[in-house]
């Protein structure tokens, strides 16, 4: 289930994210690694996560997915190794809500897709998820997933 389509206006924020490129099936046990590297590095400069935790697909090859996995905070915290200081993506973006499991997400990009093309946008190529709710603390026809594609 898809709700209601948008476009708004998504503010920067810093955040500490990981950069990596992964097939999709690899995706759930890299993603996994990553926010845990992520927050272990929130841990130890005593901060927590201000927002939902994000991917942003750079490349949607599904064999050789180009993708930057990462947390929101409030202020920005010096990255670790692989995990770096960031800001999140800003500007204009197409977005939707998908409410149901992980692997039933492709409906609703291919709906958004439509949205954006009815309205004329223009999309840059790229994809950002934010999970809205816990994977682990709901059933997954219960989670929350925010698609957007920021808008030229």
């Amino acid at each position: 289930m898809v709700s209601e389509f948008k476009v708004e206006e998504i503010p920067e924020q810093p955040a500490l994210s990981i950069s990596t490129k992964c097939s999709s099936e690899q995706l759930p046990d890299v993603l996994g690694s990553a926010y845990s590297k992520i927050q272990d590095t929130l841990k130890k400069a005593g901060e927590e996560v201000a927002g939902a935790p994000y991917v942003i697909y750079y490349t949607m090859d599904m064999q050789n997915l180009d993708i930057e996995i990462g947390m929101p905070v409030k202020r920005e915290v010096l990255g670790v190794n692989e995990v770096e200081a960031k800001m999140t993506l800003s500007g204009k973006a197409a977005t939707c809500v998908y409410k149901g499991p992980y692997k039933n997400i492709e409906s609703a990009y291919n709906e958004l897709a439509e949205f954006v093309k009815n309205e004329g946008l223009r999309p840059k190529g790229i994809a950002c998820e934010m999970y809205l709710n816990n994977p682990m603390e709901v059933s997954p026809e219960d989670l929350l997933t925010k698609l957007s594609f920021p808008l030229k």
